[in-house]
């Protein structure tokens, strides 16, 4: 089974604007994501706090490039939208976080991907807006 995270910025209104019932819509057009949540982080130095609207996927195959941009397009046409420039990461989960692929969220073009070493200087919250239900 591989597990993905695909996460957006969605600290202000001009980041990422959607409601519950465009989340819902494109949840249940994915079999792949299971959780959605938003990820308070605030770094340990400073005051401010960025939001970031994030979900959480497992699939049997690879998710690919084509699959992906799918997924924004049809986040777009849902009803999400941003006025600011945002990217959006899908992140294969391992025992590391590996940024798979970058897109400019408004634009669909392809971002570089700068990997970076993760140092844990933040503190989290999270906020669980969606959880598929395990049907056995």
């Amino acid at each position: 089974m591989n597990s993905y995270k695909i996460t957006i910025e969605c600290t202000s209104w001009n980041d990422l604007c959607y409601n519950d019932e465009s989340l819902q819509n494109l949840i249940t057009k994915f079999d792949y994501i299971k959780k959605a949540w938003l990820l308070y982080k605030k770094y340990k130095d400073e005051i401010k706090e960025k939001k970031s609207l994030e979900f959480m996927c497992e699939c049997a195959n690879e998710i690919s490039e084509s699959q992906f941009k799918f997924f924004i397009e049809t986040m777009r046409a849902s009803g999400f939208y941003s006025l600011n420039d945002k990217t959006i990461c899908l992140i294969k989960i391992t025992d590391s976080y590996q940024i798979i692929y970058k897109y400019n969220f408004q634009s669909l073009t392809k971002q570089k991907i700068e990997q970076r070493i993760k140092k844990n200087k933040s503190i989290y919250r999270t906020i669980m807006l969606y959880d598929k239900p395990n049907i056995f």
